[in-house]
């Protein structure tokens, strides 16, 4: 997943300059300091709950955005995708929220006349720019939660909404490596989802096998179920392999479908090198701290 910065600790403050080793202009440094968080305590967008500065410096989210952020990153670490989606649902309405706020604020306090002397009319604030790549991240995280899910169609619309922000609110290049990251990822969903009635005709026809092979009782019986089971399993990987990538999910989580079927049926030496590339794969996609990893390594 692509990470943002963390909200600052409690214990930062905003702080004025110091004054000159020579001590010139201290009373007034202390009057600027005084107006300074004065000003900054009526505003919105830089109070949280605790009643302290909330603005991530480093990717211009507020507490509110990056709280509901980190939420859906230890769902999908969990696994809990569900859970996941709606936390990034929070953090991408919020972030919305926040801009909307923002392009207002700086509306207000700026001169249209002099931006259209310069000609940067339509050139946002630094801070507008970090706020915006915050909400891409969120979607972009949310499409990587709704792929691992299955749900291709949602997760293109998601990416599709993080480009939107990259390109429109931050003003990215098309050589940017978050824009060309998802511009792959676009055309990855964009495959998935032509392939969706193919993938479901492949999926039926393995579930009719494991089913089969679970109903079998002589050994005969289900060594030819469980073949029939690995080759179905095959013919949807490779489906899969096509249309999202080898370093995929979906490709990975069929890899590891084989191993076991092959490691029941004795093959214990094929079924290991398919976990193993299974494992790497997951290793990739989800990152080393996601739960299913630590499953699959058990298997």
């Amino acid at each position: 997943a692509i990470q943002v910065g963390s909200p600052t600790s409690d214990k930062e403050e905003v702080r004025s300059p110091k004054a000159s080793p020579t001590e010139r202009g201290k009373s007034k440094s202390r009057r600027h300091s005084s107006n300074h968080e004065s000003r900054q305590q009526s505003s919105p967008y830089r109070k949280n709950s605790n009643g302290s500065g909330n603005t991530d410096a480093n990717n211009g989210a507020t507490f509110e955005m990056t709280s509901h952020l980190e939420d859906g990153r230890k769902h999908f670490l969990q696994n809990e995708l569900s859970e996941a989606v709606d936390a990034y649902s929070r953090a991408i309405r919020t972030g919305l929220e926040e801009l909307k706020h923002r392009k207002g604020m700086v509306h207000r306090i700026t001169s249209p006349d002099r931006y259209r002397r310069r000609g940067e009319s339509d050139q946002p604030d630094a801070m507008t720019i970090l706020l915006g790549g915050s909400i891409a991240s969120a979607h972009l995280d949310m499409g990587k939660a709704l792929e691992v899910a299955g749900k291709y169609s949602e997760a293109l619309e998601e990416y599709e909404n993080g480009i939107g922000m990259l390109e429109h609110t931050c003003h990215k290049s098309k050589k940017d490596p978050q824009l060309k990251m998802a511009t792959r990822e676009i055309q990855r969903m964009e495959r998935a989802v032509a392939v969706s009635g193919e993938r479901k005709k492949l999926q039926s026809s393995m579930d009719a096998a494991m089913a089969k092979l679970d109903s079998c009782s002589g050994v005969g019986e289900k060594d030819a179920a469980r073949k029939q089971a690995i080759a179905c399993a095959r013919r949807l990987t490779r489906t899969e392999r096509d249309s999202l990538g080898e370093q995929s999910y979906a490709v990975a989580r069929l890899k590891l479908k084989i191993a076991k079927l092959q490691c029941e049926g004795g093959n214990m030496e094929g079924g290991l090198d398919d976990a193993e590339e299974a494992i790497m794969t997951l290793k990739s996609v989800l990152g080393e701290k996601h739960s299913l990893l630590g499953a699959s390594c058990i298997f």
